[in-house]
């Protein structure tokens, strides 16, 4: 057998007859046609073997151009698929990067040789291989293509996203270092057109997207001339925000005003809200609204509620939940009352507080006079009297809820005097003094000295009168809400307002903030149990009470002023001392006292 015809059959990297060389590649041994047969599964003639395999009879070249759609020789077919012109081995050859007699360039290729016989020690004309061989279907332009096809983008990922936007990004696809290219994305949620924008960036950032939407995206390679790969593809849904701005307006002791403001980018989404709210140890209430507000009612006082609001689409989906908590107020008893007072003792009383009948609670009562330690005690009652007080003496007292948590209603408050015995405190003894006096003199003098008798009573009775408006100035020297100290009423207000605030509310009460000139008066003021405003302000770097006039005594506590930018004072309920509770503050919110003087 020759080897002429057998130049280096670089492909299969073997030399030798095409028999053995076929035969070695396929692990066959034998005549070609036996071999390209079995490999096929069929037997019989290269050419029939070859022809039933690409569904085609007939001479090679004619099976090999119409499977190419193609006709003529078929070194011109072979040649014109592979854009090359020539003796169709050379054609084949240079395709495989080999060289060699058509035939074997084929069979190696394409496992399959119609020139079953074929010893390479006779080398056939060229024309004979041509009408005996056709190029199996895997050397197709199919498969040429499929050598060249365009990778798609790598690792498409949704990096981030909101509710109206994403930011994807992805690798660029293997072996395009060397080659221009952009890449094409396209992004639509069900039901709408797909938006297709383009991109020579590894990234990009979806934007105007609808809020709690699947959303789907593609991203493929595009080069120069148009050609574009495979898709990459993934899926992403936007963040359905939370209602924003979750406020509790207003609450009293069995309800609760919530609002909050609607999420941004649901102004063409139709949306509604579930509220939940429940206070510890209790199944939460659940209830929706299409308003940005809400009424809780049905409350317990002096409870804490926590109460979240989430925005639900129409198809079901829920935002993450807005939270805040809030506590019911826990009322003060009502219409406290002095009901009687005599030396040393005084009967004090007052209604329940509304809402409380299925609430356990008690009462805590404090008492004192001025520059004296309270006394404090407590009651399931609504009433108590106060014993071994102090004769002819101004008393403070307060009242409060308490629960059994120990949580503690704001105070009510009045004051009182006990009985002093002083004979110009009884208008009764005076007005005895002055009848007696007058028959007296009745039946002493004549009737000439009536008139003068006459003139006396009517001084008496001017001077019982007197007696009478002092009487009153003592027993009940403020208006009702007013505590009486000294020489003057004071007012405690039970809301909270800035420093300019709470000095307006005063004066709109005819007096105004309350100035400190006494240790006495210090303790108490701080004996409210509250942080108050009192009259001072920083005025150019000074701190002058609200009458301009300068302080004389201060009861700063350690360490304060300590804020150059702080210019209001607040009576601290922090401190341990009472004499040292003022504290430096911003002007921003707080209780405040109001002062005026106590006039006959």
């Amino acid at each position: 057998m020759g080897s002429r015809c057998c130049r280096d059959v670089k492909h299969l990297d073997k030399k030798g007859p095409v028999e053995e060389v076929l035969g070695e590649h396929l692990d066959k041994k034998g005549p070609a046609e036996e071999v390209l047969g079995e490999h096929l599964d069929k037997k019989g003639p290269a050419e029939e073997v070859l022809g039933e395999h690409l569904d085609k009879k007939g001479p090679a070249e004619e099976v090999l151009g119409e499977h190419l759609d193609k006709k003529g020789p078929a070194e011109e077919v072979l040649g014109e698929y592979l854009d090359k012109k020539g003796p169709a081995e050379e054609v084949l050859g240079e395709h495989l990067d080999k060289k060699c007699p058509a035939e074997e360039v084929l069979s190696e290729n394409i496992d399959k040789d119609k020139e079953a016989e074929m010893n390479c020690e006779e080398e056939k004309p060229l024309k004979q291989v041509r009408d005996e061989s056709k190029p199996e279907e895997g050397f197709s332009g199919r498969n040429r293509e499929t050598s060249q096809v365009l990778p798609a983008p790598d690792q498409l990922t949704v990096d981030s996203m909101d509710n109206t936007s994403a930011a994807v990004s992805w690798r660029q696809p293997p072996g395009l270092d060397q080659t221009q290219n952009h890449y094409q994305i396209s992004y639509h949620c069900p039901g709408t057109e797909p938006h297709i924008t383009t991109t020579s960036s590894h990234s990009i950032t979806l934007s105007d997207l609808k809020p709690g939407t699947e959303y789907s995206v593609t991203v493929c390679t595009v080069l120069e001339n148009g050609k574009q790969s495979q898709l990459a593809l993934t899926t992403f849904t936007t963040v359905l925000p939370a209602p924003d701005q979750l406020t509790v307006d207003s609450m009293d002791n069995t309800s609760a005003a919530v609002s909050w403001r609607q999420p941004p980018g649901l102004d063409q989404t139709q949306n509604h809200y579930q509220i939940s709210y429940h206070c510890p140890g209790t199944e939460p209430h659940i209830t929706t609204t299409s308003s940005h507000s809400i009424t809780l009612s049905d409350l317990k006082p002096g409870t804490e509620y926590s109460v979240t609001v989430c925005t639900v689409l129409e198809n079901g989906k829920q935002s993450q939940l807005a939270l805040t908590t809030f506590t019911t107020v826990l009322p003060a008893p009502d219409q406290l009352t002095v009901d009687s007072v005599d030396t040393t003792s005084a009967a004090v009383s007052w209604s329940q507080p509304p809402g409380l009948d299925q609430t356990q609670h008690h009462y805590q009562i404090s008492y004192h006079c001025p520059g004296t330690e309270r006394h404090i005690t407590t009651t399931s009652s609504h009433s108590i009297t106060l014993s071994d007080l102090q004769r002819g003496t101004q008393y403070s007292v307060t009242v409060c809820t308490v629960l059994e948590n120990g949580k503690q209603s704001q105070l009510v408050s009045t004051t009182l005097n006990t009985v002093h015995f002083q004979w110009w405190k009884r208008p009764s003894r005076v007005a005895a003094v002055c009848v007696l006096l007058a028959v007296i003199l009745g039946l002493l003098e004549s009737y000439a000295e009536i008139d003068q008798l006459q003139n006396s009573l009517n001084t008496r009775t001017t001077e019982r009168d007197q007696l009478k408006t002092r009487l009153r100035f003592y027993e009940k020297p403020c208006l009702d809400g007013w505590w009486k100290f000294g020489t003057s009423c004071y007012y405690v207000s039970s809301t909270m307002e800035t420093g300019r605030g709470g000095q307006k509310e005063c004066r709109a009460m005819g007096a105004d903030d309350v100035i400190i000139n006494s240790r006495e008066e210090q303790i108490f003021i701080n004996g409210f149990k509250k942080n108050v405003w009192i009259g001072a302000l920083k005025l150019d770097g000074i701190w002058k009470w609200v009458d301009n006039t300068p302080f004389n005594t201060t009861y700063w506590m350690e360490g304060e002023p300590n804020n150059l930018n702080d210019k209001c004072v607040e009576i601290s309920q922090t401190a341990s001392d009472p004499l040292k509770s003022w504290k430096a503050v911003p002007c921003t919110s707080n209780y405040w006292v109001c002062e005026k003087p106590s006039t006959p």
